[in-house]
């Protein structure tokens, strides 16, 4: 009995296991490594110009973009949602 439940959980550690390599590999395309890559150059961008923009003191701007992109994003996502402007 103790045997047959070993064996038993061996095949579905098994199953697991190819399940989980097959999933890391289904990533290992070409459209997701090209997203990926694409994500990882636009984020080091915007950190150099939110940086650039702290060194020079200019955040102004930055400011008024946040709340635009605050304001719209609330009222996005409360018509989304059916909060509050539906």
């Amino acid at each position: 009995a103790v045997k047959d439940r070993a064996e038993e959980f061996q095949a579905a550690g098994a199953a697991t296991m190819d399940a989980y390599q097959q999933s890391i590999l289904s990533c290992l395309t070409p459209a997701y490594l090209w997203g990926a890559l694409a994500a990882a150059v636009v984020g080091l961008v915007a950190i150099y110009m939110v940086l650039t923009a702290i060194k020079k003191g200019k955040l102004e701007v930055f400011s008024w973009y946040c709340f635009a992109v605050g304001i719209l994003g609330i009222i996005y996502f409360s018509i989304q949602q059916g909060g509050l402007l539906s």
